[in-house]
């Protein structure tokens, strides 16, 4: 009895301590999502995809609407098998982003992935893109020279905008030098961060709940999953207040003009016309994973628009996960894979330099016949 009476009190304190550091879950989701944007940079992966899209059929002849339906049926299958990836990494401290796109289809064994790796260095103002579209789409079109080829292709920025400015004067006063600039870059994250913040502050807590951790969920490492809920007459708001909040946030660092932000304050404006909108049946539904570093590691979202029982439904689907908070790894090395300047590929491209390549070629009678190499190989 008196060692059972020490456990006793010891237990009930570890029980209050738990229960005492375990905050509401909208709580923790705002101090999850702080945390988590405090960080200098990480990896994400990303998936969005539709889910469900139904499309009521259209009135009409029996013999047309069986066959509008059977059309319809083979169009949204085709919709449904596509999806965006991205798979990034961003490091305020070295000014760098990456992301590869993967356009990709997968439907009834047949898939085909276009992907495009883009790098964009904010302290040299320069954008470096993976040359594969022009070894793989356009291979067939005119085929790059082999001193081109397995380089990054480099943009300059100040010259790309100097040039679209040349063409639409008016592109000048939309976007400017400083927005690829390393404060630009700083201003961006934060305008976006700050933004997103104050909207999942602002939301009513009976929207948030705890949700039980499932097997995937605990080998991935995530300690703690909280859903935030949001039906017809939250979402909208939430969505046109966030993109009002960002908006805002970006004309106080001159990154659009004051007609944009109009344009978009009519939109979220509920006292405006354009507030109709909210009537559309939107739900939103996330589900965030948090890690033991109390950080965001995994985000599971569905936007749902459904119009009766029997009629349009949309489903949008985005999973997100995020890795390496605080040292972000980056894919891209120009100092390793090398450079070629995106004026040489055109250049390459030209059909001036095709005529060239046609007067270089030989004759056919210089041509020197085919023999096998000493590594057994056809040479010529």
């Amino acid at each position: 009895m008196k060692h059972s009476i020490p456990a006793a009190i010891m237990l009930l304190a570890i029980c209050l301590g738990g229960c005492a550091g375990s905050l509401p879950p909208h709580e923790a989701l705002n101090q999850a999502v702080t945390k988590s944007f405090q960080s200098s940079g990480y990896n994400y992966r990303t998936q969005t995809r539709i889910a469900n899209l139904v499309i009521p059929p259209q009135e009409g002849s029996e013999e047309k609407d069986k066959k509008s339906r059977m059309n319809l049926a083979a169009g949204l299958e085709v919709i449904r098998g596509f999806s965006v990836r991205a798979d990034g990494a961003i490091d305020s401290n070295t000014k760098r982003s990456e992301v590869l796109y993967d356009f990709h289809y997968d439907k009834d064994n047949v898939e085909v992935s276009i992907r495009l790796p883009v790098m964009v260095d904010y302290n040299t103002q320069t954008i470096y893109v993976g040359s594969s579209i022009f070894t793989t789409v356009l291979e067939v079109v005119k085929p790059l020279p082999a001193s081109m080829r397995g380089k990054l292709i480099r943009v300059n920025i100040g010259d790309l905008l100097k040039e679209g400015a040349a063409a639409k004067p008016e592109l000048a006063t939309l976007i400017g030098i400083d927005r690829f600039s390393p404060d630009g870059f700083d201003q961006m994250n934060g305008a976006i961060k700050a933004a997103v913040q104050r909207g999942v502050a602002r939301l009513n807590d009976a929207g948030f709940s705890d949700q039980p951790l499932s097997g995937e969920d605990r080998k991935a490492g995530i300690k703690r999953r909280i859903r935030m809920q949001l039906g017809q007459g939250e979402s909208l708001p939430f969505l046109l207040g966030l993109a009002d909040d960002i908006a805002r946030e970006l004309l106080q660092i001159k990154a659009i003009t004051k007609e944009a932000y109009d344009a978009v304050h009519a939109l979220a404006d509920r006292q405006q016309p354009a507030g109709e909108i909210e009537k559309i049946p939107l739900t939103v539904t996330v589900d965030a994973g948090i890690d033991p570093d109390g950080l965001v590691s995994y985000m599971e979202g569905r936007l749902s628009v459904v119009e009766g029982a029997e009629g349009y439904r949309l489903e949008l689907e985005n999973v997100s996960s995020f890795t390496n908070y605080g040292s972000p790894r980056f894919t891209m090395v120009p100092e390793s894979s090398g450079v070629v300047d995106l004026k040489e590929i055109l250049q390459a491209l030209s059909p001036a330099a095709a005529d060239d390549q046609d007067d270089e070629s030989p004759d056919e009678d210089d041509v020197a016949p085919e023999h096998s190499g000493a590594d057994g190989v056809l040479a010529t």
